[in-house]
């Protein structure tokens, strides 16, 4: 885990390394995670991650429109040189584990010919809320 985190996004200051490329992660991770209908809007967020704009994970806490479900409100949001993916807590207990998830998510998509064939049978699969990004 990266030192002194999680820290709430709130409590970002400049004292914080890449501070300024945390910003900005953390402006596009709000602009992913608000981009999906079902998030109506973001209560809090944490950084849990941070290697400035190369990786950031931070963890939300939303008012989601689509479930009732407990749980169903907390989501990993993987940002950075890479695309954006969001993943749920309910298989995900530790910070390690997102990570795990997203990279097996990417060898889980293969590219033929310009035709990307999902394996959605995973196990990782299951555990996101979107299908990988093609």
């Amino acid at each position: 885990m990266t030192p002194n985190c999680p820290i709430s996004t709130d409590d970002l200051k400049p004292t914080l390394k890449f501070y300024d490329e945390v910003l900005e992660m953390n402006v596009q991770a709000e602009k992913y995670i608000t981009g999906f209908k079902w998030c109506k809007k973001i209560n809090n967020s944490q950084i849990y991650y941070n290697l400035g704009s190369t990786l950031c994970v931070f963890l939300f806490d939303i008012d989601n429109s689509q479930s009732v479900e407990e749980g169903d409100n907390i989501l990993w949001v993987i940002v950075g040189d890479l695309p954006s993916m969001y993943l749920d807590t309910y298989s995900i207990k530790s910070l390690k584990e997102p990570l795990e998830c997203y990279t097996d998510l990417g060898g889980q998509t293969h590219h033929k010919a310009n035709v990307c064939v999902d394996r959605t049978e995973s196990p990782a699969y299951k555990s996101i809320g979107q299908r990988p990004m093609q």
